[in-house]
């Protein structure tokens, strides 16, 4: 079985690197430029799974391995297969504030997905006083290509106004 923090992590750099999304089995520490830490070194066997995303941000294995939820900074959700690279934008996303590193941020599944089918977004809003980011659950209806009963449930913060570098 493959640890998916490995590959989430992996994943992440190589979507960076070429606006695609790739699943990685491991990186050895010659191919990763890191320094041994102890046990011995995995190879690294890269897949592309899905292309032509823009500004992926954070995604989220589906534990049956069906399937994989992709944000993009500008506000969009990918439900995406990775075997055939089939994407469904997924409706019932919040509005987003998606300026400099502002937008749809990450993504996680509830610990007990599989029976109550909860996902996590977190995501940038903005108000009269700046921007902050808040955290928020609704529930993945696969078959109907939504996030349903979506709901804000924490908002940092004060709210600031800020310049970033990335704008």
């Amino acid at each position: 079985m493959v640890d998916k923090h490995i590959s989430r992590r992996r994943l992440l750099a190589a979507v960076a690197l070429s606006s695609s999304v790739a699943g990685c089995t491991g990186l050895s520490n010659e191919e990763s430029g890191t320094t041994p830490s102890g046990n011995s070194t995995t190879s690294v066997e890269v897949t592309k799974a899905v292309t032509g995303i823009s500004n992926p941000w954070g995604l989220a294995f589906l534990p049956d391995e069906s399937g994989l939820l992709v944000t993009e900074q500008a506000g969009r959700l990918l439900l995406t297969d990775p075997k055939t690279g089939d994407r469904t934008t997924l409706a019932g996303v919040p509005d987003v504030y998606a300026r400099g590193q502002g937008g749809l941020l990450d993504v996680t599944l509830h610990p007990d997905f599989d029976s109550n089918h909860l996902v996590y977004l977190t995501y940038s809003v903005a108000d009269a006083d700046g921007s902050t980011t808040r955290v928020g659950r609704g529930r993945l209806e696969r078959d109907r290509g939504q996030i349903a009963d979506f709901e804000p449930i924490y908002t940092a913060r004060p709210f600031v106004e800020s310049a970033s570098v990335f704008s």
